[in-house]
């Protein structure tokens, strides 16, 4: 392909350089105004193309600039493209474009690429609008440069590396809950108990204090005497928490049933921090991989990236199995499309965890299993969580 490049290039010189050759010839025999008038205007354009053939385009640098790289859904950010020219060569044109992940919308496509005419600036720029219009992590690659002649006898172009990367974070809905028989629904039944928990239990020890921990954690004679500051570490600490489980091995990331399923898992994790429930969060197909939390932001902001990256994987077991430090959580497994398999697969994680919660979508929803089979799961004390997206809100009921 080069090779037939290079051959082809040299032709185009080679006939212009003929065609200048026959004009000189005639206006040598012909003599007049307008024949040499015809040669030096050849003349001119084939100066021109040899100097446009000479200059090199690696001598053009272009850079993207990106303000930030986390994105909420939907939100919106301006990107900026700088060329910087060495000399003050004017291009005829200088068409510059860059390539755009698919997952990120371009307000105007239009806007994605620029061509600029006949410019002695040394610096060129123009900005586009993306939008995160689909949760996910998306990589930049490269910046293309393209330019050419008066009369497209030849062109060039020019790809520059150029590597960024922006995570569009999952949707963030309001988590609203519809009990049964009035019960106080689990986060608060959690939140509860560790409030009455951390006044009735002493502090088990201190540790650092971390941005994030709540005032009335910080055991301020400690401080004073340390001169910085620490927080109580009580009893409830040490092994009541809750456990998400996302199943991210059968069902195919960027479905609906997935993407409901992540939407659901964000809100459940934002409703923890909010109540300040520890929550630890691992998925079936890398069961020992466990983020933890003790209701710190940034623990939960970590969650929030890895849910903004999750894609179906396959499971490094052979069988779905709980990590032995679940032992005294509550595990709510997150299940984007209920099996018959994976209901024969939940049944024997009882007795590995205090409490089992599969939350998925509505039977309507899971066709391939029945009300009968609900119920024969409900007898092996596993509860069963129902969400359902209404307008803005994520409805789940127990």
């Amino acid at each position: 392909m080069q090779k037939w490049m290079l051959l082809k290039t040299i032709s185009k010189v080679i006939f212009i350089g003929f065609l200048a050759a026959v004009l000189f010839v005639y206006a040598m025999f012909q003599g007049g105004f307008v024949s040499w008038f015809l040669f030096y205007a050849v003349l001119t354009v084939v100066a021109g193309n040899a100097v446009f053939l000479l200059y090199p385009l690696r001598s053009i640098q272009m850079e993207r600039r990106i303000p930030r790289t986390l994105l909420t859904h939907n939100d919106t950010m301006t990107v900026e493209i700088f060329i910087t020219k060495k000399t003050r060569f004017p291009f005829l044109f200088l068409t510059v474009y860059d390539e755009v992940p698919r997952g990120l919308e371009i307000r105007r496509q239009q806007d994605l690429g620029r061509m600029f005419f006949f410019s002695w600036q040394k610096q060129l720029r123009y900005t586009y609008e993306l939008k995160g219009a689909q949760r996910g992590a998306y990589a930049f690659s490269e910046l293309h440069v393209q330019t050419g002649d008066l009369f497209g006898f030849f062109e060039k172009e020019r790809l520059v590396a150029e590597r960024d990367t922006v995570t569009v974070l999952p949707v963030l809905r309001p988590l609203v809950w519809r009990q049964i028989d009035k019960k106080q629904n689990m986060l608060e039944n959690a939140s509860s108990a560790a409030k009455s928990e951390e006044e009735t239990f002493s502090a088990a020890g201190v540790r650092e204090y971390v941005p994030g921990d709540k005032m009335t954690s910080i055991d301020w004679k400690v401080s004073a005497r340390t001169a910085a500051l620490v927080t109580k570490e009580f009893e409830w600490q040490a092994g009541k928490k809750y456990a998400v489980m996302f199943e991210n091995d059968m069902t195919a990331h960027h479905t609906p049933p997935f993407e409901e399923a992540v939407e659901f898992t964000s809100a459940f994790l934002h409703a923890c921090y909010k109540e300040g429930v520890p929550v630890d969060f691992t998925t079936t197909a890398r069961p020992d991989t466990v983020l933890g939390s003790d209701g710190r932001k940034s623990d939960v902001q970590r969650m929030y990236m890895e849910l903004a990256q999750m894609e179906k994987a396959e499971r490094e077991s052979d069988h779905l199995y709980l990590s032995s430090r679940f032992a005294r959580h509550t595990v709510v497994y997150v299940c984007p499309q209920l099996t018959l398999e994976r209901v024969e697969e939940l049944k024997r994680l009882v007795p590995f965890c205090q409490r089992l919660v599969v939350a998925s979508r509505s039977l309507e929803a899971n066709r391939a299993i029945s009300e009968e089979q609900i119920s024969q799961l409900k007898r092996t004390r596993v509860e069963w969580a129902v969400w359902k997206k209404q307008g803005e809100a994520l409805y789940i009921t127990l």
